[in-house]
């Protein structure tokens, strides 16, 4: 069998078989597109979102979603003992883009700079559904619970450090740091059991004191109250996320 070498063709590329090289280049970059694409598929984690509904049963937060329907979180059907037989005192960062897009934080928040971190808190008790949901969802998993959300926005602090809660209270207090913190409840028929807690404002250690009281309070409330706990959907885990870019301070948020 005679092989041919590989010829020009008349635009200079050369040609491999029947396949010329800028081809190759094309199907590269294709290949690498759905390598980037790949990074935000998969049930990697559970994401925070706002648990509000709309009328519809959607989540608000990506009810303007074309295909928002396919994150429609399916019904609660945990009864008995197994309803709120989890608890949940975790905190992490995550990028304040997608927060941002899952109503966790606002949108201003999330233009006002690109050295801004955002460390949320969950304080829940909750239990989660078996699944999974409809064929056609992009949702795996979803944690129903009760209980409270810190949601800290951190800026002028060394990007390099790994946050949490009482760091950043110290580096407010010593002037390192700009922090502010809101405190949402959910699940909670009788929500004054926060009512010693400030909702919102400069994240300093008087708040961090604050933060850690309300956490021994709300466990006893929900320990004591179990039956009055009204789940909502507040954490989600995703086969694929509507991934969001933050524009710099003077453009627009797109997506």
């Amino acid at each position: 069998m005679v092989s041919r070498s590989p010829r020009k063709t008349r635009t200079g590329s050369t040609r491999v078989g029947m396949v010329d090289r800028a081809s190759i280049g094309m199907v590269e970059a294709a290949s690498v597109a759905v390598a980037s694409a790949e990074r935000f598929a998969g049930p990697s984690k559970f994401y925070p979102i706002n648990p509000t509904l709309t009328k519809d049963g959607l989540f608000a937060a990506l009810a303007h979603l074309p295909h928002a329907e396919r994150y429609r979180p399916w019904p609660d059907t945990v009864t008995g003992q197994s309803r709120f037989n989890q608890k949940k005192g975790r905190e992490d960062t995550e990028d304040i883009s997608i927060l941002a897009s899952l109503d966790v934080v606002g949108i201003l928040d999330a233009r006002a700079s690109y050295s801004t971190q955002v460390l949320y808190r969950d304080v829940m008790a909750y239990h989660e559904p078996l699944g999974p949901g409809p064929t056609d969802s992009l949702i795996r998993g979803i944690r129903w619970g009760a209980g409270f959300r810190l949601t800290l926005v951190v800026s002028a602090i060394e990007a390099e450090l790994a946050l949490d809660t009482h760091l950043v209270a110290v580096a407010s207090e010593l002037g390192l740091a700009s922090s502010s913190f809101e405190i949402k409840a959910y699940g909670l028929v009788d929500p004054s059991v926060l009512k010693k807690v400030p909702t919102a404002g400069r994240f300093d250690t008087d708040a961090y004191a604050a933060l850690q009281q309300a956490e021994q309070d709300i466990r006893v409330y929900m320990d004591q109250h179990i039956d009055d706990l009204q789940a909502v959907p507040f954490d989600i885990l995703l086969t694929e996320f509507p991934v969001v870019r933050v524009a710099p301070p003077s453009g627009p948020l797109v997506s």
